[in-house]
């Protein structure tokens, strides 16, 4: 739930754009598997404190060509990442669409459905080598 300052007060909003983009583009720590030599690995400190691992694994990206297969990937990543909306109690389901968008540029389409039923749209844009990353708005 993102958080607005209304006066000299918190109000709250009911967005959740805070809450994807700090699922999203958290590291989480790759495995000996997918990158050779652990001071690569990357990965967020404060997992080590966390029973569930937060972040994903969209850092991978900038490591590779923009391929389907890449891009099967980049979804399952997010897919991933954004579970925590749901185990939290924010959202009843999400659902990712990726789409290329030239040559290294990938569009995520994220719908997300709240408890309500309503559906939310986060769309954003990045690129392989994820250097820019801009709302898709």
């Amino acid at each position: 739930m993102d958080l607005v300052i209304e006066g000299q007060d918190f109000k709250s909003a009911d967005g959740l754009e805070t809450t994807i983009a700090v699922l999203l583009f958290t590291d989480a720590r790759a495995d000996d598997s997918e990158v050779t030599g652990a001071e690569k690995r990357r990965g967020w400190v404060g997992n080590i404190l966390r029973s569930v691992e937060l972040g994903g694994m969209l850092w991978l990206a900038s490591q590779v060509r923009n391929t389907q297969h890449m891009q099967n990937f980049i979804k399952r990543w997010a897919e991933d990442s954004l579970k925590p909306l749901i185990s939290d109690g924010f959202a009843t389901g999400v659902l990712v669409a990726v789409i290329q968008d030239g040559v290294r540029g990938i569009k995520l389409n994220i719908e997300v459905t709240v408890k309500n039923g309503i559906v939310k749209k986060y769309p954003l844009w990045l690129d392989t080598n994820l250097g820019n990353l801009t709302n898709g708005n």
